[in-house]
Parts: structure tokens; sequence; C-alpha cells
């Protein structure tokens, strides 16, 4: 079951604590020596006192102050971190600020009550999905110079304007880029992925490895769940949703030849697979228990019973007279099972989705209902959580029925009334949503792209309206 919300309040005020019990790097208890360059909590805090200033970040062994001491209100001047802190960019070639300073940038929502921050970030590359919690963003990109810039896995606090490497691969020897990504937390675990290569054949080709892991924000230990290897284009970990005890994910290796689904309960150590003998798994979700797959049908599988109830078949067979070319993007919410659809525009498919509008399972009435059937492209990517939607709209592109203009904004909808609103106006590419809440209040990430994709883009967090009207 996932934390409540008074529990999820709790959790953000153990920051300094769990700062202090992380080691800068790949989450493994430090050493002495280690604690001796700084890369704690403790002592980056008491440097940053004694000149005055607040705890910023912790990285690589050194420390970062900010001049923000713990307002959670910081306004686009804020600075974090100071100036010589590893997460500060020499060169500013990331536009933040001057002389290594990076500043908070907001911008109006597009909709009334909607209002965005983005999201400091390492330099270089950033590497979707972000994951949120309370006062926390996870996020994941690189900060380093190495040539094969390796993707680090980063907790950042809107709380306290502080960051924290969880994960900097730095233990990891790759023959290539080396990742920490896919992050999900819940409460004080957070299971993400690695991935790295190695060399074989007398160094002609290489292997990938993927590892899922599990990460003690509290105490800092780290367990692997998981792994597999095999050939590079066909070896992956993703899809990580972290509702405890359980953690479901998408895996594929040479191994099995397919792309399949497990999971596992952290507690007890049971592992599922979820499409036993199956692949072509699209996606995978969890909620209290309930593991939902998009494959062949979208199903959903009870963890604890093993029962299972297909919602609709992704290949529309149940629609006899209708030309629908496919349905994909599933996504499970307290009260609906929540897709994209593509029965409004046959000639396409899920690859080119020109005209596709989001339909629901409303998992009360067992009953399938329309939900965005406005003109325009929608999605491909769709995420929910509790009564919100959130997903990539092409309707204000000049050419809305294909992708080609880059115009893309995000929208949201509010399940109970069905109420729609746009997140975004901005011009350019925003894209590959995800949904948090932090107590009552529910926020929107996503990606901005200001550059080659995955080089330079942008992580935004935007705050929902309550539209309830506080019921």
């Amino acid at each position: 079951m996932a934390m409540e919300p008074n529990r999820l309040r709790d959790a953000a005020l153990l920051l300094p604590l769990l700062l202090a019990a992380c080691r800068c790097g790949g989450g493994d208890s430090g050493t002495d020596a280690e604690a001796e360059t700084g890369c704690t909590f403790a002592a980056c805090d008491q440097e940053c006192r004694a000149a005055g200033r607040c705890y910023g970040s912790c990285t690589g062994g050194r420390c970062g102050c900010s001049t923000s001491c713990g307002d959670g209100d910081a306004d686009a001047d804020t600075v974090w971190p100071d100036e010589g802190s590893s997460d500060a960019d020499p060169e500013g070639d990331d536009g933040d600020g001057a002389d290594g300073e990076v500043t908070i940038e907001t911008r109006d929502g597009a909709s009334p009550g909607v209002g965005c921050r983005k999201v400091p970030k390492p330099l270089g590359r950033t590497v979707p999905p972000a994951a949120g919690q309370g006062s926390w963003v996870l996020h994941a990109g690189s900060d380093s110079e190495d040539p094969w810039r390796p993707t680090v896995l980063t907790l950042f606090d809107w709380a306290t304007l502080g960051a924290l490497v969880l994960d900097d691969v730095s233990d990891l020897e790759s023959a290539g880029t080396k990742f920490a990504s896919d992050a999900s937390i819940d409460g004080m675990l957070t299971a993400y992925v690695r991935a790295w290569f190695t060399w074989i054949e007398g160094g002609t080709s290489r292997l990938a490895h993927d590892e899922l892991r599990l990460l003690d924000l509290a105490t800092g230990g780290v367990r692997s769940l998981a792994t597999n290897q095999g050939v590079p284009s066909e070896t992956t970990m993703d899809f990580v949703t972290l509702d405890y005890p359980w953690v479901v994910w998408r895996d594929s290796s040479e191994e099995w030849g397919m792309v399949i689904a497990y999971a596992l309960n952290i507690d007890t150590g049971e592992k599922v697979d979820l499409v036993p003998r199956e692949g072509g798994v699209i996606g995978v979700g969890l909620l209290d228990g309930i593991a939902l797959l998009d494959q062949t049908k979208f199903t959903l599988v009870d963890l604890e019973t093993g029962g299972r109830r297909v919602v609709a078949d992704y290949l529309c067979v149940d629609m006899p007279e209708a030309q629908c070319d496919g349905r994909w993007g599933a996504v499970i919410t307290p009260n609906w099972i929540a897709w994209m659809d593509s029965r409004a525009a046959p000639e396409c498919h899920w690859f080119i989705p020109c005209g596709t509008q989001i339909w629901g399972w409303d998992r009360r009435t067992e009953t399938e209902h329309p939900l965005v059937v406005s003109p325009g492209m929608h999605g491909p990517m769709l995420a929910g959580r509790g009564d919100w939607l959130a997903w990539e709209d092409q309707r204000d592109d000049p050419d809305p029925y294909r992708e080609a203009d880059r115009q893309q904004n995000m929208y949201a909808l509010y399940l109970p009334t069905m109420t729609e609103l746009q997140i975004e106006d901005w011009p350019g590419f925003q894209f590959w949503p995800s949904i948090y809440a932090n107590g009552d209040e529910y926020h929107v990430l996503f990606y901005e792209e200001v550059g080659p994709m995955g080089v330079t883009d942008d992580l935004w967090d935007c705050t929902l309206p309550d539209v309830a009207g506080g019921s």
C-alpha cells in the first residue's frame, strides 16, 4: 500500500537525516575515509554554516552551499547551489546563471492556478522519466566530464533546495555509457535501474548489463533485486513502479528474446512472472497490489491472489465493426484504467498516433467511456496518479494530426468531474509526463526539449490547481 499523505509529509522532514545516512554515490554505507572527504550531510552542513550559509548539495566529495536556508517558497532569484559545487556548471553552459550559480526559474502555466518551476539538473544529458513524492523530485542526468558521460540518479528537495546524488555509478567499470535511472519512490524506499556494458570476444563487441536496485533512503542500504544481461539492442529494464511491498518492471534480454514483465515482493522475495510464456509487453503499472499489463490485452493481475481480469483488448477485436488499429499506454488510478485509443483514426497506428483519443474503464462500474475526444493527436505518453491524468497533446500544432512541426504541450484531466485543463502553452516540444502528490496537492513533471532530445532537455514541475474546490 502506498504511503499516506501525512506520512509523506513526515518523510519530507527527514531529508536532513537521510542525507546524513547516505553517502554521495552508489548508496552503500560510506567508509571513514569517505567521511573525511566532506561528502556527508553533517560535514557539509558544518562547512556551510561556518561560511554563513546553509547546506545545498553534496556531490563527488565536494560541498555546495546555498544562500536560501530552508525557504520552500524561493523565487526566481534564489541561488542554488553555491559556486564551486560540482553541481554547478563552471562554464555556464546551461544558461541558468553566471559564475557557476544556478537559479530557480519559474513560469506561469496556461490555466488558472498552474504554476511551474524548473528543476535544477546535473549538466548535460537528462534521462526520463522523473518521479516525485512530497517535496522530493528524483531525476537522472549527467554531471561528469567523463567522455562516456555517466548518468547519475539525483534527489532534489523543493523544501530545502538541496540535492543529493543517490547513485553516481562510480563503482561500475563500463565499456560505454553507464546509467542510474528509471526511479520509483514509495516512502523512504527507491527502486531504480543501473545499466552498463562490458567488452566480450576480445573487445570487438559488448555485453549489456541491467540491475534493478532498492535503496533505503533512511539507512543508505542497497539491495540488488534482479539482473539481466545480453546483446545491447535486446537488453533492458524499465517501467519500474514501486508500491510497497511490491515492485514491477519490464524486462528483456537475449536469453528469452522477448519483452516480459515481473513483480517482486520485496519483503518475502516472491517473484511473479506477469506474462508466463508470453512476451510483447508495452508497459506495466502497479497500484495497491494490482498490476496492470499493457500487452495484447490490458490485464489486471491481483498479486496476492493471482486473479486476472481483462479490461480491454489491445487489438480491438472486441470492436468488430470499428476500424481500430490499436490501444496502448494504459495507466492505473484508484477508479480508472485509462489508455490511448486509435478508433477515431484507423488509418494510423500506435507508432504514428494521428487522431488518438483517451478512453477509460471505470473500475467501479466496470464500463468503458471516452475521456478525451478533442481533435488532434494525443499522446503517445499518458500518466495517471490519484484522480488525475496528464498527457502529451498536439492539438495546438499547425498540423495536429501528424508529428511534424514539433509543437506539443501538456494537458491534464481531473477524473471526478472530467475537468480538462492545459498545463502549459509554451512553444516547442514538451514530453514524458509523470504525476506525484505532495500532501493533498498534485504536481506534473515533464521535460522540455531545448536542444537535441536527451542532451540538454529541461525538467519542469507544475502544480495542479484545486479544481475540486477543496472537496
